[in-house]
């Protein structure tokens, strides 16, 4: 065989195996999708993730931020000004790794997702200086769905309640605490094999040394990642290997171990609030 056939040949099987690989992935059922945006060609590369919503006829890109468990939208006060909407009147205290802030809610009529997701009253605050962003989108911008996050397809998957999912029986299942509003589990350290907090975070996360590590605020842990330079736990029934975390002297967080962009650049997640469950691909 010539080498321009063999080069023909290896070309047809790279996309074979590239259409393999991502359709083994791609998740089935699904009601609608929203692009992740991890790069932009006006801003660069993004400290993501991100997806575009649209208030007004006006676009913004907000920082989607599953630490933000109590209200779908924070925008920063300059945006709240130029929409006809004003505060309800309520507020709402909230710890932050930054300290404690103070904020007011507001209504906001419509909302567009990705040009195709229309969402209406959606409960929204105003940016305290507790992030640098100028919007977030927080968990419940999708409380209406149970959402697949993939980060290797830059991709939200939303999904109706009550579909039936058959690729999660092969999944890592693991339970949220019912009693906390957000996503808390317990995970056991291999290295003492005590529990520990766990938050699944899409905004707690470093950036260091050209590399994303994952948070981990607990005193202890953090003198077991000086010693092992890794971490490794056990959630649900499955061991994770975990290298990429990061010491953050800070006591006002009462969470030990947040799982953010390493993580999630390995694992697809599935949440289903309802039922108080985290499904980890495996």
């Amino acid at each position: 065989m010539n080498t321009k056939y063999k080069f023909l040949l290896f070309v047809l099987f790279s996309l074979l195996v590239t259409s393999c690989v991502s359709n083994k992935q791609y998740p089935e059922t699904y009601v609608s999708s929203v692009d992740l945006i991890f790069s932009d060609a006006k801003y660069g590369p993004l400290f993501g993730p991100y997806i575009n919503i649209e208030i007004d006829n006006t676009s913004y890109l907000a920082f989607f931020d599953t630490g933000t468990a109590d209200t779908a939208l924070m925008l920063d006060q300059s945006i709240l000004d130029n929409l006809n909407v004003s505060p309800t009147g309520e507020q709402r205290k909230f710890l932050s790794a930054r300290g404690i802030f103070q904020s007011e809610k507001y209504v906001i009529p419509n909302v567009t997702i990705d040009d195709d997701i229309f969402l209406t009253n959606v409960s929204s605050e105003n940016m305290t200086g507790f992030s640098d962003e100028k919007a977030l989108a927080g968990l419940p911008i999708f409380e209406q769905y149970n959402i697949l996050i993939s980060y290797k397809q830059e991709k939200i998957f939303l999904y109706d309640k009550d579909t039936h999912i058959d690729f999660l029986k092969s999944w890592t299942k693991v339970p949220l605490l019912e009693d906390e509003q957000g996503l808390f589990f317990y995970g056991t350290i291999t290295e003492n094999e005590q529990q520990y907090l766990f938050y699944l975070d899409t905004g707690n996360y470093s950036y260091r040394n050209g590399k994303y590590s994952d948070n981990i605020f607990n005193r202890e842990l953090g003198a077991i990642l000086r010693e092992k330079n890794r971490l490794d736990y056990t959630l649900g029934d499955r061991i994770f290997k975990h290298d990429y975390f990061y010491f953050v002297e800070n006591e006002n967080v009462p969470i030990d171990v947040f799982l953010s962009y390493s993580f999630l650049s390995k694992y697809d997640v599935y949440i289903d609030l309802d039922n108080h469950c985290l499904y980890i691909e495996r």
